[in-house]
């Protein structure tokens, strides 16, 4: 029982001195990263098709914007961006998490499945904003054994009703950077460089709780004396 509240207060130690540390604060502020979280589906933006949400797709874009040169359509819609991983989006169904930056080819100047593989496409009405079409055969659908629902069998389109996609697009296609804070992030990296020193005083702490414990005079050792 002295164990387990010995290692509760542990880790209640290490969320106060986190939430505490001026470091970490500062590094989500100014580390230039920034990550946005929506929702896809094929049926997302086709009516009067009612989605099935067994088929949604999550969507998780980070950008590093020291990388980024400006907040436009022309400069999302750059091969460069996405083949020097500025700028990184995951696709998470179910039990897949694919890289979607692997499916362009690095030769061509904007975005572009080889082979006519599908397209993606970052255009100025938010209805044909972050939409992904994949072909049946692209290479990237084959290579990450990725299912015909809700990957080839239509467009997979964001919900439009997210206030995360809506901040993303105005971001991108308006260069409204007013909502940007919100969605800062840490640097990679730069949780473990602010965690060591912190958990390097949780041992420190533990370390006392259990000597001081261990020193503990007992009634039988009172009776002794």
């Amino acid at each position: 029982m002295g164990t387990l509240r010995i290692r509760f207060r542990s880790v209640l130690a290490v969320i106060l001195l986190l939430a505490a540390s001026p470091a970490f604060a500062q590094s989500v502020v100014q580390s230039g990263f920034y990550q946005y979280t929506f929702t896809a589906n094929p049926d997302s933006d086709n009516p009067p098709r009612v989605p099935n949400h067994a088929l949604d797709v999550v969507y998780i874009v980070a950008f590093n914007a020291s990388q980024v040169p400006s907040f436009s359509l022309s400069t999302i819609n750059s091969t460069s961006l996405w083949t020097s991983h500025a700028l990184t989006t995951r696709l998470k169904y179910q039990n897949i998490d694919v890289l979607l930056n692997d499916a362009f080819s690095p030769s061509a100047p904007t975005i572009t499945i080889p082979n006519g593989g599908g397209v993606v496409e970052f255009f100025q009405p938010m209805s044909e904003f972050f939409c992904i079409d994949f072909n049946p055969g692209a290479a990237f659908v084959v290579n990450n054994n990725l299912p015909g629902d809700p990957f080839v069998f239509g467009q997979l389109d964001v919900y439009d009703n997210q206030q995360s996609f809506q901040d993303f697009y105005n971001l991108w296609a308006n260069g409204d950077t007013s909502r940007l804070s919100l969605y800062a992030v840490p640097e990679p990296g730069t949780i473990m460089l602010t965690l060591c020193p912190i958990g390097m005083a949780v041992m420190r702490r533990r370390r006392t709780t259990t000597t001081t414990t261990t020193t503990r005079v007992t009634p039988a050792d009172r009776r002794d004396t």
